[in-house]
């Protein structure tokens, strides 16, 4: 309930950033601006002429540098003497012994394309790294985390509250642009506290646990200045100084996390943790020198370029996703092949209908429009033929060698409950996992007792550590019956996925596989033909385990007076029993 929550809320934020992008584009293309600048920034009440940009509307009304401007005490005037305004807001400015002028804002000069291009591949970025970590990991906690700083980030580079013309609605945007870029910042500190692994103590717990209390400070904090300034026209510098502090202690948390998961991390982890150490110290770079300025009162427009370090944070994360295959991006080039390819078709299509209707019949007659309404009809029930085929092309084109190693798993599985010695099912089950799934590691654990051992591993592991029925990842099993993803649990298993083997509604035992040896996650498909392999052979052993108990009994039968040792049995058949959690089995 709560991963379907928080997926929903991840495309909710998404469609809010393209929606708040199409509305900047169609209604404020361009910023605006009155044409003055002013010393140290604009007061809430009264600011002093620096400059006078040639030709713009605060030249044509006489404004001169070194002029002392005084505003209005409404919400109106000071939103748009404090904030970016919109071509055709007005502003009332007062001069001592002047006639009081209302500029008009005029559309600025366009913004140069490079810093236009560079601000849109941010935002872009941050957009894609969070639809697809919701998309292909929404059980992964660190997933989960990652993707709500990058939606919560975008957000706030999205927000334009230049679109609406309402001084209230305003107000009420550059609060939430401040309050999601708090949020984000949250999250990135929760990320690094979570990733590889949850903080079990030092620097990355005491992060993880003061994190919560600074955001809510950052918020408030946010939120208490903002009306202040705007609806009070009070304004503290401390106020400001601590929304600053609250980033400070973001931007030195996050690579102080990773740097301190680093030092105990697993050799296959370092890599991935030094990128993304590296990834947020350069991205965070010119956030640091911006929230720095800004407290000092420097020049504004200056510090803003600083900012632009934050592409870094996108491009490196990317980097580290495609480079150490921490999702499956085949899957995802995939989807993205097949539905252009179905688009292709149904534009080409649609055009060759067209075409051949201009030529067949008169334009705009009653025949035309009656061809063209059942062509659209037919068009729009052959998309569904249209794209089962196309998907089988694709796949047959990219994934061929992963579907005949999927069909090879599904096909023992059905082998499995044919196999008549519990060792050799045992072997083969392993082998045909490792081997199809390309796996660095697999085992197959079965209930004995209150415990679950290890009866088979490929390659040949005896250390490996049996299971309690309290592991956490063994308990998520036998409540929910549903494979484990053992990254995202406390768990003594070592491994990446762990599928059970369920017999009569509890857990027998389970298959455990360790990484691919590729690096990728593995795949959804690839997940469901072992999940299959799983509980055929689950039930498979349990068959093998009854027809042994047969055999013992019907042997007790024909040697009536047989001693006791000998009904207690202990052939071959019965070294792998695979217990049902059941009374009476």
């Amino acid at each position: 309930m709560i991963r379907s929550l928080w997926r929903w809320a991840i495309a909710a934020t998404v469609l809010a950033c393209v929606a708040f992008l199409v509305a900047s584009l169609v209604f404020s293309p361009t910023p605006g601006t009155f044409g003055f600048s002013t010393h140290g920034g604009v007061g809430i009440y009264s600011a002093t002429v620096a400059s006078v940009r040639p030709g713009s509307p605060a030249q044509r009304a006489g404004i001169r540098p070194g002029d002392r401007l005084t505003f209005d005490g409404t919400l109106d005037a000071r939103i748009h003497a404090l904030t970016p305004v919109a071509p055709g807001d007005r502003l009332t400015v007062h001069r001592a012994g002047r006639p009081d002028v209302t500029l008009v804002a005029a559309p600025m000069r366009k913004i140069p394309w490079g810093i236009a291009v560079i601000a849109d591949a941010t935002r872009g970025g941050f957009l894609l790294l969070a639809s697809v970590l919701a998309w292909r990991r929404p059980r992964d906690p660190s997933a989960m985390l990652l993707a709500s700083f990058a939606a919560s980030f975008a957000l706030g580079m999205s927000i334009d509250a230049t679109t609406f013309a309402a001084a209230t609605v305003r107000l009420a945007l550059y609060m939430a642009t401040e309050i999601a870029f708090v949020v984000a910042g949250a999250f990135a500190v929760l990320f690094a506290c979570t990733f590889p692994r949850p903080a079990d103590g030092g620097v990355r717990k005491l992060l993880h646990r003061i994190v919560l209390p600074l955001c809510a400070l950052g918020v408030a904090a946010s939120m208490i200045r903002l009306t202040g300034v705007f609806v009070y026209g009070w304004y503290a510098t401390w106020m400001l100084q601590i929304y600053v502090a609250v980033w400070v202690v973001y931007i030195l948390a996050v690579p102080a996390a990773i740097f301190s998961a680093l030092r105990v991390a697993e050799p296959a982890d370092r890599a991935k943790l030094r990128w993304m150490s590296l990834t947020f110290a350069v991205g965070f770079s010119g956030l640091l020198v911006y929230f720095v300025g800004s407290a000092l009162q420097a020049e504004q427009q200056a510090m803003q370029y600083a900012t632009f370090t934050v592409i870094a944070i996108p491009l490196g994360l990317g980097y580290v996703i495609l480079r150490h295959r921490l999702l499956d991006i085949g899957f995802v080039i995939n989807r993205a092949v097949v539905y252009g390819a179905v688009s292709l078709v149904v534009i080409a299509l649609f055009v060759g209908l067209e075409w051949g209707i201009g030529h067949l019949v008169e334009a705009r007659s009653n025949a035309s429009v009656a061809i063209q309404l059942a062509g659209a009809l037919l068009l729009g029930l052959s998309v569904r033929v249209i794209h089962t085929r196309v998907d089988r092309v694709v796949d047959d084109l990219f994934f061929r060698d992963r579907h005949r190693a999927e069909a090879a798993i599904r096909r023992f599985a059905r082998e499995a409950t044919l196999v008549t010695d519990p060792d050799a099912l045992i072997a083969k089950t392993v082998d045909v996992a490792r081997r199809n799934v390309r796996l660095r590691a697999a085992a197959l654990y079965v209930r004995r007792g209150e415990r679950y051992l290890s009866t088979g591993s490929s390659p040949v592991d005896p250390e490996l550590l049996d299971a309690d029925e309290n592991d956490d990842a063994v308990l998520a099993m036998r409540t929910w019956h549903e494979p484990v993803e053992l990254g995202g649990v406390r768990s003594l298993l070592e491994g990446e996925l762990a599928l059970p083997m369920t017999v009569r509604g509890q857990l027998a035992g389970f298959l455990l596989c360790g990484p691919k040896i590729s690096g990728e996650a593995i795949a959804p498909d690839e997940r469901e033909a072992l999940q299959l392999l799983a509980h055929d052979v689950g039930f498979a052993l349990d068959s093998l385990r009854v027809a042994a108990l047969e055999r013992e009994l019907a042997g007790l039968r024909n040697l009536e007076g047989a001693r006791p040792s000998v009904a207690t049995g202990g052939g071959r058949a019965t070294l792998y029993p695979i217990e049902a959690d059941q009374p009476g089995v």
